[in-house]
């Protein structure tokens, strides 16, 4: 035991005597065996006066009798020295075999002030992490929860308790509908209310990127791949939603050839970045967004029935506005409501004008309502909105256009009576914007792509 404690006695005094901490070791029965130079400072003492004495002849209310005799580490401690001072300490039994030989004590601070200043910059180290994390959330975090997703009726009620069970899952989510929705605002719900919430939430509008960069913004890049590559290549989004969750919408107009790699990293949960020779892991969670019948893309062979099955492991169908038509009255009042902070402009809406716009068929549906409602909120100098405000498109619309129940209840076909719709409610943008395509596209808010090829699809005749 004594060998033992002399090699641990040598040691010391190699390591730890110019270590700027105030350090001591005594053996078994509490004589002071060795103590660096700071901690004779500490207390005001030389060398010489710590030879072969007891540490109590220093330190009366030392507990180093009683860490020696119970062989329990004191961690952290408050310390009242003889001349006042506190500081904080650790005491740390030296044991072999269950016996004690020494005990090792260390000032973690020397004095009160040291430990505040520790804890104050602690504080301030933890709100500026708050801060950055606050901004990496407002950036690559979801904006919407459950909370965003308005109305009190039987199939938004149904939409909100789904996207809730669904959102603790950790499977990969299709979500359909019809655009305007509100499909990426339950991609948001999905993330906000899941396991991942805290990690980022990326998104990717594959019908907006360019196939020939479909790949460097999925996977990325190294650098020096092709000239212009960014000094340390570039994190694709998979990369970024590592740990989150990836919105791949429009998934419907992904590249047929892109579909493949998408369906490797999903599987194999490794990507590699292009111009790169590492695969690295991604532990990604999917939620994808179409308008297409993926089903009968997967039939015409423009999309891959593996991916499809991949992706629609858990699924979610948003009804089109028409469908939940008495949401328009909460939904218009929220929408005012939220304008009203946005524009400074406080506008409400007469019962006569609500009722056009509860009978509106709204094939650009949710997005196409805050639309008008955001038109009419900036253009209309009344505080009412009445039914001479609303767009021609809305109020003269006919009765065919309205979709009431008895005109479900008594055509065979609900696609044809929506596509009939669809193609009223643009020609009638058209004369509202004096056939303007541009003008139309935005009072439907849809592209203006999107527009021109619903123009060529129903063979709508233009000045």
């Amino acid at each position: 035991m004594d060998n033992l404690f002399n090699n641990f006695s040598e040691m010391f005094n190699k390591v730890f005597q110019d270590i700027p901490i105030p350090m001591i070791l005594v053996d078994k029965n509490g004589n002071i065996k060795a103590l660096n130079w700071s901690y004779r400072n500490f207390l005001k003492i030389t060398k010489k006066d710590t030879i072969y004495k007891n540490i109590v002849e220093f330190i009366p209310n030392s507990r180093a009798p009683i860490v020696l005799q119970t062989g329990e580490a004191e961690i952290a401690q408050k310390m009242t020295y003889l001349h006042g001072q506190e500081a904080i300490v650790h005491r740390i039994p030296l044991i072999n075999q269950g016996k004690v030989y020494g005990m090792f004590g260390m000032v973690l601070f020397k004095n009160m002030l040291e430990l505040e200043e520790l804890m104050e910059q602690n504080l301030m180290l933890q709100k500026e992490l708050n801060y950055y994390k606050c901004q990496l959330k407002r950036f690559h975090g979801a904006k919407y929860s459950t909370k965003n997703i308005i109305g009190t009726s039987k199939a938004m009620l149904e939409l909100n308790k789904t996207v809730r069970r669904i959102a603790c899952l950790r499977a990969n989510v299709l979500i359909t509908g019809e655009s305007g929705v509100g499909k990426e605002l339950v991609a948001h719900a999905i993330h906000s209310e899941g396991q991942r919430k805290d990690y980022p939430f990326i998104r990717i509008n594959c019908a907006a990127i360019p196939e020939t960069l479909m790949e460097t913004e999925l996977f990325g890049y190294e650098e020096g791949t092709f000239t212009g590559a960014k000094k340390g290549g570039l994190a694709g989004k998979f990369e970024q939603a590592h740990r989150g969750t990836l919105f791949l919408d429009e998934i419907g107009d992904m590249p047929i050839n892109m579909q493949a790699k998408i369906l490797r990293a999903i599987q194999e949960k490794e990507i590699e970045r292009l111009g790169g020779h590492k695969l690295m892991p991604v532990d990604v969670r999917i939620v994808a967004a179409t308008n297409s019948d993926l089903e009968e893309k997967v039939r015409q062979g423009t999309f891959r029935k593996d991916l499809f099955y991949r992706l629609n492991v858990l699924s979610i169908k948003i009804p089109p506005l028409r469908e939940h038509a008495d949401d328009i009255a909460v939904l218009t009042k929220h929408y005012l409501a939220k304008l009203h902070l946005e524009t400074g402009y406080l506008k409400k809406i007469k019962k006569p004008a609500l009722k056009i716009l509860e009978q509106y068929a709204w094939p650009g549906n949710i997005r196409e309502l805050k639309n008008t409602l955001e038109k009419l909120v900036c253009t209309v100098e009344d505080d009412f909105i009445t039914p001479g405000h609303l767009p021609s498109f809305v109020s003269t619309a006919t009765p065919d256009t309205k979709l009431t129940q008895e005109m479900v209840v008594n055509n065979a076909c609900l696609e044809d009576i929506v596509v009939e719709s669809e193609k009223k409610a643009i020609i009638a943008a058209l004369k509202e914007a004096s056939f303007h395509r541009s003008k139309a596209a935005e009072l439907l808010n849809i592209p203006r792509s999107k527009l021109y090829r619903k123009i060529k699809k129903y063979h709508i005749d233009l000045p």
